[in-house]
């Protein structure tokens, strides 16, 4: 009963790969070869392979990035586009928080992540276009809750989905955005089981495909190198300069 019929049929030579995909670009593809393909993957086509996030106003979202510099090199990253971005709170105020029930959220991360959808809903992008993921269901929740307060995305941050990784199988947004939630600064923190799901290669794979033009991960880069997927992941966006850092006052001046 520990071998699924789907794992025992694959052991058994029943079962052969499809390396083609239709949903997402070939930035974000890449991310997902390195993490699990090998390099196997493959764009159904040209028009899937280059395919870009449509901002319909960049004038409006030009206004928001004026107040906040960083998102430049997020959503405006003219002349190269970039499908896929990690955005580091290392320097920022973003740090994980538990209850006395030891349930854990970041609300400097759901912060941010509202700052983003309020520079995607300005710019034009369609909240039925949005997805958010987050690990952990208290910070699905504490994300809904800082959306609904938000006065800047003109009254619908109620109708963007924001979901776990298992509640989003199977579907896909033309942006999504990940908050990973963790950030410790104790070696005690690190081995907490609440990090394990940080560490699920299928899970994390799941996550960063549910994206098709853009993707936008939200995190400390110092602590989830502790989980060797996500070093992967870091990786890769590195080699393409995909890696921002944010600047310490990016939630206070928020």
């Amino acid at each position: 009963m520990d071998e699924s019929l789907f794992q025992h049929l694959d052991n058994n030579g029943a079962t052969f790969d499809l390396n083609l995909q239709y949903r997402m670009n070939s930035a974000i593809m890449s991310i997902s070869n390195t993490l699990v393909y090998g390099g196997a993957l493959r764009c159904g086509n040209d028009m899937v392979a280059t395919s870009e996030l449509v901002i319909p106003d960049p004038l409006a979202l030009q206004q928001v990035i004026d107040r906040h510099n960083w998102l430049q090199q997020v959503l405006l990253d003219n002349p190269n586009y970039k499908a896929a971005v990690f955005l580091n709170t290392n320097q920022t105020a973003a740090r994980e928080e538990r209850d006395r029930t030891g349930f854990l959220t970041n609300t400097g991360e759901a912060k941010i992540i509202t700052m983003l959808i309020e520079a995607l809903v300005a710019g034009g992008v369609s909240t039925n276009d949005i997805g958010i993921i987050a690990p952990y269901r208290n910070q699905v929740n504490v994300i809904r809750d800082t959306l609904r307060n938000s006065k800047d995305t003109a009254g619908q941050g109620h109708s963007i989905e924001v979901n776990t990784v298992d509640q989003y199988q199977g579907r896909d947004k033309e942006v999504i955005l990940i908050s990973f939630t963790r950030s410790f600064s104790s070696s005690t923190d690190k081995e907490s089981k609440t990090g394990q799901l940080l560490k699920d290669i299928r899970r994390l794979n799941v996550a960063v495909t549910r994206a098709k033009h853009k993707l936008l991960l939200v995190g400390d880069r110092s602590s989830l190198q502790s989980y060797p997927p996500l070093v992967t992941i870091m990786d890769e966006l590195m080699k393409k300069q995909c890696i921002v850092d944010l600047p310490a006052d990016t939630i206070t001046r928020g």
